[in-house]
Order: structure tokens, then C-alpha cells, then sequence
């Protein structure tokens, strides 16, 4: 029974995590852009061909999944006797998601109307403005679901031996870090790389110019850098303290795995560069594909380090 809730948790956790983290990133580079550097209807016909296109099945498979996994997670704790910080951690957990359903009862409707509404800034500013007010409510829901899963992962393999106070709190940072990067990645590889070929180059490029070029030149390399700070910082404090095989060996593979993706990460940001100076035409495609490429080796690197990562909590 221990093993069908530890995996019910590992299962809420994942999407909430993820969510937590792509919503963190289009909170922080979409949504300020637009109305500035992303026209309103710009982003009305981005967001046709992303939310309403393969966001369709990505958003709610984590969004659904999630909650559904919580709840379940809480029925077995019940039956099995779970000791009461799992428990608590699961209630917590479960009205969470309950609030974080309701509050995409009002975000997905207003999305649905943006889909059907008049090519117009002043019919289109309302509803992203409505939009934008219920995601920052539901990200917020997601971060503390995430965490108090996490909580419950944590306090469902309380038998097992601890792992030292500052390695857990390393890891937990870089978990932290990691959730964002690895969820920005998934929305970018299914979601938004397909709705290139909806809204055509040229739209796909303005985006990047007005989103990853803007406030993502600040937010990817503080995220980045943290992330690979603390998993090579719990790597090696797990060597240094001498933790468990298996616990080092999946820091070691997370380290090594951001790594890799900084290093692919570095090889994108002259073309980034490239792009935002100013390339037109037939330039433009090029770069487009150099940076869509980068893209797709990055996200199951940045998907793999948070696996690493979360798996040293329940590898024990």
C-alpha cells in the first residue's frame, strides 16, 4: 500500500510542479509584453495556435491529472493509516487543488471567448486582462500545491534513512529551479515549436523577440545559473557527506545533465542575438530552425535533471 501512495504522490507532484514552473515563465515574459511589444492581436492568434491548439491535450493532462492524482493519493493515505505529516500534507494538498480547478473554471472559458472574439485590441484587452488576473491566481495555487506535495514526499518516506538537513535543502532549491526550466521546455517542445507552422515564421520569430528576448534574457540565466549551481552544489555535498550510492549517483546524473543544457543553451544565444538585431527576410528562417533545434536538445535534458532530482527524495 506504501508503494501505490508514494506513486499516486510522485504523480500529483510531477504536473504541479511543471505547471508551477511554465506558468512562472509566460506570467513573466508573455504576459507583460503584451500591449507593448506583442500587439493584442498578435497574441490572440498565438494563443489560437498554442493554448487552443496541442495546449488542448498538454494543459489538461497536467491539470487533470493532477488533482485527480492528489485526491486519490489522499483516499489510499486514509485507508493505509498514513502517519499524520503525510496525511496533513495531503489534505493541504487536495483543497489546494480544488481551489487551483476552480480558478481554470474561470481562465478556460475566457480563453475560449479570446478565441471567438473580434480581431480587435479594445474587444481583445479585456479578456487577456481577465485571463491574465485568473493565471496569476492559479500559479500561485500550483507553486503551494506543488510544495506541499513535495511535503508529502518527503513525509511518506519518513522510515527510510534522512538525508542530511543541508543536502535536502540543496535539493529542494534546485528542484525548485529546476521545475521551471523543465516546464517551460515541455510547453515550448509540444506546444509551442507546432504552432510555428499555424502562425507562420515570421510570427513565431516576432514572438520570441518580444518574449524570450525581453524579459526572458533576464529570467533564463538567473533561473539557469541557479538551477546549475544548486544541483552540482548538492552533488557534490552529497560526495562530500558521503550520502547513499544511488542518491549520489542521481545528483551526479542531474549535474551532468544541466550542464549539458547550458552548454546547448550557450550555443543558442548568438543566434538569439542575431534575431533580435534585426535579421529579415530569408535570414530569418534559418535562425528560427538554428533556435527550434536547440530547443528540442534542451527540454529532455533540462526533463532529465528534474527527474534525477526529484527521484533523490524517494530513492532513499
Amino acid at each position: 500500500m506504501q508503494t501505490a501512495l508514494l506513486v499516486l504522490i510522485l504523480l500529483a507532484t510531477v504536473p504541479h510542479l511543471l505547471l508551477g514552473g511554465l506558468g512562472l515563465v509566460r506570467l513573466v515574459m508573455q504576459f507583460p509584453a503584451i500591449g507593448r511589444r506583442l500587439d493584442p492581436v498578435a497574441f490572440a492568434q498565438w494563443a489560437r495556435a498554442t493554448d487552443l491548439g496541442n495546449g488542448l491535450f498538454l494543459y489538461p493532462l497536467l491539470g487533470i491529472g493532477g488533482p485527480l492524482a492528489t485526491w486519490a493519493a489522499l483516499v489510499v493515505a486514509e485507508i493505509a493509516h498514513a502517519p499524520g505529516s503525510v496525511t496533513l500534507s495531503l489534505i493541504l494538498a487536495a483543497a489546494l487543488a480544488v481551489l487551483h480547478s476552480l480558478t481554470t473554471t474561470q481562465a478556460a472559458p475566457t480563453m475560449m471567448r479570446i478565441d471567438r472574439a473580434e480581431d480587435r485590441a479594445a474587444v481583445l484587452m479585456p479578456l487577456i486582462d481577465r485571463f491574465f488576473f485568473w493565471s496569476w491566481l492559479r500559479f500561485i495555487l500550483q507553486v503551494l500545491n506543488g510544495a506541499a506535495l513535495v511535503w508529502a514526499l518527503i513525509a511518506v518516506r519518513a522510515g527510510a534513512p534522512p538525508m542530511a538537513p543541508a543536502l535536502l535543502a540543496v535539493v529542494l532549491a534546485a528542484i525548485a529551479c529546476q521545475s521551471i526550466l523543465a516546464g517551460a521546455a515541455l510547453d515550448q517542445v509540444i506546444v509551442q515549436l507546432p504552432a510555428r507552422q499555424k502562425v507562420g515564421t515570421a510570427a513565431y520569430a516576432a514572438y520570441l523577440r518580444a518574449t524570450d528576448a525581453a524579459n526572458g534574457r533576464l529570467l533564463y540565466p538567473i533561473v539557469g545559473l541557479l538551477s546549475n549551481a544548486t544541483t552540482i552544489g548538492a552533488f557534490v555535498l552529497a560526495l562530500w557527506l558521503r550520502a547513499p550510492l544511488l542518491e549520489s549517483a542521481l545528483l551526479g546524473v542531474g549535474a551532468a545533465s544541466g550542464v549539458a543544457a547550458f552548454l546547448v543553451t550557450r550555443r543558442a544565444i548568438p543566434v538569439m542575438r542575431e534575431l533580435v538585431a534585426g535579421a529579415v527576410g530569408g535570414s530569418v528562417g534559418p535562425l528560427v530552425d538554428r533556435l527550434v533545434d536547440s530547443a528540442r536538445w534542451r527540454a529532455p535534458l533540462f526533463l532529465l535533471a528534474f527527474a534525477c532530482l526529484l527521484a533523490t527524495l524517494v530513492a532513499r
